[in-house]
This record gives C-alpha cells, structure tokens and sequence, in this order.
C-alpha cells in the first residue's frame, strides 16, 4: 500500500524536495558518493580488471566503516581468491521511492553492466537491503549470499560472553536469513531478545527515507527501540545493518551499538564522527551546496 501511494507520488515529491534527490544514484549529486569523497574513503585498489565473486559492501558499510569493508575483503580475498570489490549502490532508494522505471535502468545499466564487465555472477553484501533487492530483482543466474554464510569458518574472533541483544533489520523480516547466521555466530553470547524482534521487528527510523517528510519520526521510533532495549537488561544493542547503526549512533548517545562486522573483524568504526555530527554537517553542505 506504501509503496503504491509512492508510486503515485514520487515525481512530485523529488520534484519538491532535495533531499530525496540526494539519496538518488542517478542524481548528479549523490549523497554517498559525495560522503565519500569529503571523507576520503576509495576502494579503486581493491577492483581488478575481472573478477568471479563481486564483494558490495551496500552504501552505509561503505561510508560508516571502511576499515571493516578492507578487512572483509581481504579475507574473502583469502579464502576465494578471485574477488573484487563493487562499491556501487544497488539502487534499492529509487525502488522504494516509487521511481520503479529508473531504478530498472540504473541496475541493467551500472550494476549489471558492471558485472558482465568483470564476468561476475557471484555477489557477497553484508547489506540486507542489496542482499534481498538483488535476489529479487536480478535475473536468476546470479547468486546473492551474504559474508556470514562465506566465511561462517573464517572469522578471526567470535564474541562470547557478553550479555547483549539483537536489533533485526526490516527488509530480514520475513525471510530471516541474515537473523539465523547472526544469531549463529553469536551463539557464545547471551542474547536477550527485544520485545519485537526478527519477523516483528521494529523500524530503526531510517525506513522509506522518512527523516526528509517528518524529522521527529525517527526520534520517535529509536526512543521507542531504547526502551524495549533496557527492558532486556543487555549491555550491547547488535546490529548488522549500517544504515540501522549509522541512526542510532546519531539519535542517541546512552546504547552502545555495535555492527557485528566490527565485532567479527576487530576494526573501528565511523560511530564517533557520526556522534558529533561531522557526517550530518556534511550532508547539509551537501545539499545546501552540492560536492
């Protein structure tokens, strides 16, 4: 229903608001790429000419942690050997917008070109938005799977002990793929479970680029996570979407949120720079003034 409602609506509402356009691959802005460069953060060493298994980090891992993103390739590099690193978006933020037409040309036109370029037909992402836009949206000889499923073996450090929760992503809900391998390679944790998790889930605040129409929304819907969050006496809140962390650690300061691709790979984080609202200063440049 939200999304036929977008449908109708979208062209006017890209039309009236830059924000949305910002979020856009096909804009001539576009927000990631832009972050990117401000940011200094480049992955061209990592893409030889061809490759058979194509690692896509997802635009937020990109951006919010490329420690980790370097750090998984090379052990995808260790383990698969012929892999290279696809640091482009899916186009999923044009789907969900309503903009069906154009996020069809941007995915047979970069994405798809891209891997015929390189004669891919394997993508690892740690995304779970790109993991199931992909698989839906890809014709089928192409394989999506994700790094947990990889290198279930090759993990260098598996937490243990720690007494935390799972906060699961919206588009995991009803498959529950990325849910299961995380809790697997959690399983010497205790994990207490939220009030609403896996299929009923709740929204971080990122969901459907709400924070353009309606900034108090996202406040909301992480307030309302918090307290199922205290409510499991937890001391760690895991997550293992970028996007969900990046909202977290800029709407509140008393959970530590940790990705578990962190945890996993033993590599910081942009979850500092993002508190003192460094990227969210840069995103306003950016849409006031462009790159």
């Amino acid at each position: 229903m939200m999304l036929d409602s977008r449908r109708n609506l979208a062209e006017s509402l890209v039309q009236q608001n830059t924000c949305y356009r910002i979020y856009f691959p096909d804009e001539p802005v576009f927000l990631v790429d832009a972050l990117k460069e401000r940011m200094n953060i480049n992955f061209s060493s990592y893409v030889p000419r061809t490759f058979r298994y194509a690692f896509l980090p997802g635009c937020s891992m990109s951006c919010f942690s490329p420690k980790a993103v370097t750090k998984l390739y090379e052990l995808l590099a260790e383990k698969l050997g012929d892999v290279g690193v696809l640091d482009v978006c899916c186009g999923k933020p044009l789907y969900d917008s309503g903009l069906e037409s154009r996020a069809r040309k941007w995915l047979d036109n970069r994405l798809v070109v891209e891997l015929k370029k390189r004669g891919c037909k394997t993508i690892i992402t740690a995304c779970p938005n790109c993991f199931y836009y992909l698989k839906s949206k890809l014709p089928s000889f192409y394989e999506v799977t994700t790094p947990y499923e990889v290198l279930k073996d090759y993990f260098e450090r598996k937490p243990e002990g720690t007494t935390l929760t799972i906060h699961d992503s919206c588009p995991d809900r009803f498959e529950g793929i990325f849910a299961e391998q995380v809790r697997k390679t959690l399983s010497g944790c205790r994990i207490i479970e939220m009030a609403h998790s896996k299929r009923k889930t709740l929204c971080c605040g990122a969901g459907g680029l709400v924070s353009c129409s309606d900034t108090a929304l996202p406040v909301a819907l992480v307030e309302r996570r918090l307290s199922e969050f205290a409510g499991t006496g937890a001391s760690l809140m895991v997550v293992y979407c970028y996007t969900c962390a990046s909202t977290f650690w800029s709407l509140q300061q008393s959970v530590e949120v940790k990705h578990l691709l962190n945890l996993l790979l033993n590599v910081e984080d942009n979850s500092e720079v993002v508190k003192r609202g460094e990227v969210g200063k840069m995103v306003m440049e950016i849409i006031v003034g462009g790159r």
